[in-house]
């Protein structure tokens, strides 16, 4: 007898599926998912590979989304943006995990000839940076992708065991704790840059309404903004504007669903979620790698939201050799940029 519970309890531990945790200290949580997911670590974000029927895949893309508005703003941001780029907004509701409300927008659209669904949501939590995730699959096999991502997502758990607090843009955000026992040491205002401002001043504006653009050394802006380095091979353009943060969001969906027509095919998007740079401007970028007449297209949209006014960027590159020599310098340069009101 003890021999056969011996085997039942091996044998029992075998057949358990294995897990594998995703967590992240900054936004404090974490949950769990099958070891036959593919999960890799992005330059931002990390992206999960889903497997599916038939051999079939989801992706889901988690990012850290800087956001204090209402929940309602969020909602209307997600259709507008999602409407003017040709996409059906099927719905739009919310749910509560951990105690908070869970944003969804879901979403069908065509993607290099194929039919897909995605499912986006953001966890509405009192917090400096707030989880959101994207989750895309083809049309066919939504409801699967759809059932295996939720799944996963009421593993979700918080690091220090604390359940979060609700959104009040009205409140101060709650840093989210580490777990118990741990110390921690944290610089003063983490998460918001450290105080870099750039040597170059560049005036953009009207007289009546003016801005000044702080940028690194060795940039130059003209005065039809066009901004140069002497190590930069494509081209971009550069201007700043005043508003909330729904504008700059707004002016940058304005900005990259202009420049889709411009392509024959796109054969990759990706979105980054506002982000903190280093001068302290949330930083949000929309790249497109394509074609045009045959020949490649990538193009990046950059927003960096600080205070009320926001600086507004656009990036080309008509080769590859050119976007790999430049992906460093662009790279620094939107990790250093800031816009601010002039007097």
């Amino acid at each position: 007898m003890a021999c056969a519970l011996i085997a039942a309890v091996l044998l029992s531990a075998q057949e358990a599926p294995q897990k594998q945790v995703y967590s992240d200290p900054k936004l404090g949580l974490s949950l769990e998912m099958p070891a036959d997911w593919t999960m890799r670590k992005e330059r931002v974000g990390t992206t999960i590979e889903i497997p599916l029927a038939n051999n079939g895949k989801a992706t889901a893309q988690i990012y850290n989304a800087v956001f204090r508005q209402t929940a309602e703003e969020w909602q209307s941001v997600q259709k507008e943006v999602s409407e003017a780029m040709g996409r059906t907004v099927e719905n739009q509701w919310q749910e509560e995990f951990l105690g908070v409300p869970m944003l969804f927008t879901r979403l069908r659209y065509a993607e290099e000839g194929a039919r897909v669904s995605t499912l986006v949501g953001l966890l509405y939590s009192r917090t400096p940076e707030k989880f959101q995730f994207r989750m895309t699959a083809p049309v066919e096999q939504a409801p699967e992708a759809e059932q295996k991502w939720r799944d996963a997502l009421l593993t979700l758990r918080t690091i220090s065991g604390q359940l979060p607090e609700g959104e009040d843009p009205s409140q101060p955000v709650i840093a989210p704790q580490p777990k118990k026992n741990t110390i921690v040491l944290k610089p003063a205002d983490a998460g918001k840059g450290d105080g870099y401002v750039g040597p170059v001043r560049a005036r953009v504006g009207e007289a009546s309404d003016p801005y000044d653009i702080f940028l690194p050394e060795g940039w130059q802006l003209a005065s039809d903004g066009t901004l140069t380095h002497p190590s930069l091979r494509g081209r971009i353009m550069l201007t700043a504007r005043g508003g909330t943060a729904i504008e700059a969001l707004r002016a940058l969906t304005a900005d990259a669903s202009g420049s889709l027509k411009e392509y024959d095919q796109v054969r990759l998007r990706k979105d980054a979620a506002p982000k903190y740079n280093r001068a302290g401007a949330e930083v949000a970028t929309v790249w497109r790698y394509g074609t045009k007449d045959g020949a490649p297209l990538n193009v990046l949209h950059a927003i960096g939201f600080n205070d009320l006014a926001f600086w507004l960027l656009t990036y080309r590159s008509v080769d590859d050799a050119t976007l790999k020599a430049d992906t460093e310098l662009v790279n620094d340069l939107l990790a250093k940029l800031l816009a601010r009101r002039g007097s």
